[in-house]
């Protein structure tokens, strides 16, 4: 085939390529969706052109026409951040509309199934422990129970202390990620403490936020309580709850079991245990 040949049958596609670079150049968009397949067709025809030795004129302007259009076609037009916004604001709401009838589905068995189980508690409340377990009601009667005389201004203080401490501990784990996640360890283990709560029930402790349920040991296995060294050596099977403090309070249980509990006031803990 001649050059001659060869450019009047494929000019008019060039040109119509030309158009779409201009229009994408002034930042609007192809509505034809021609520009991919426009483009691949250019690209054979600078392969021929160059496999035939054809002018360079020729092979130079089907060159400038394959790199602008490879730079148009797979370049980034939009910006990460702007691309974030654009999917917050329009591509997640389209795909929540396109799914629509599966989100409604998901969100009746999610809020359904709560509501189901609320009405089920309400009418019969013998049906609790089944959802909360007979440890986290015992520990709720305590924490909320109406012979507890509690003041509005102790539940705003306990409302910000809890705020306060969770900003906190969130705001040391994002810095500390920064340094390949050994700053976020060492703020968690800054973060961990010993929650001891002595109620009528008995004994309820826990490390937070290593352990998210507390360990309860009842009022009647309690047999003893003596104050130790917290470098007392232990022995195998013992429990050992400890952050920091030199001093632990020993107990003993009808059970056998042996607990360990590291405390800055042992005194104050082995009264309590002991009334």
């Amino acid at each position: 085939m001649k050059q001659q040949t060869f450019e009047a049958e494929r000019s008019e596609r060039w040109q119509r390529f030309e158009q779409l670079l201009e229009i994408l150049d002034r930042g609007a968009h192809d509505t034809t969706g021609e520009f991919p397949s426009l483009f691949r067709q250019l690209c054979q025809d600078l392969s021929l052109a160059r496999d035939r030795m054809f002018t360079e004129d020729l092979v130079t302007r089907l060159n400038r026409l394959a790199l602008k259009g490879h730079e148009h076609l797979y370049a980034s037009r939009v910006p990460p951040r702007s691309a974030v916004l654009e999917f917050a604001a329009r591509g997640f709401p389209r795909a929540v509309r396109q799914e629509g009838p599966l989100v409604l589905a998901l969100s009746g068995l999610f809020f359904g199934s709560l509501g189901l189980c609320a009405a089920a508690v309400v009418t019969w409340p013998e049906l609790a422990p089944s959802f909360l377990g007979s440890d986290s009601l015992t520990q709720l009667r305590e924490m909320y129970g109406e012979d507890l005389a509690r003041r509005p201004s102790d539940d705003l203080q306990m409302f910000g202390f809890y705020i306060w401490n969770n900003v906190s501990i969130a705001f040391r784990m994002f810095a500390g990620g920064l340094l390949v996640g050994i700053g976020s360890l060492i703020a968690l283990l800054y973060a961990a403490r010993l929650e001891i709560e002595v109620r009528t029930a008995g004994l309820f402790v826990r490390i937070a936020p290593f352990q998210r349920k507390f360990r309860h040991v009842p009022a009647e296995e309690l047999r003893g309580a003596d104050i130790q060294s917290a470098r007392l050596r232990v022995r195998r099977g013992w429990r050992i709850y400890a952050v920091k403090g030199a001093k632990a309070v020993q107990l003993r249980t009808t059970t056998g079991h042996q607990m360990l509990i590291g405390t800055q006031e042992p005194d104050l803990l082995a009264a309590a245990l002991l009334r």
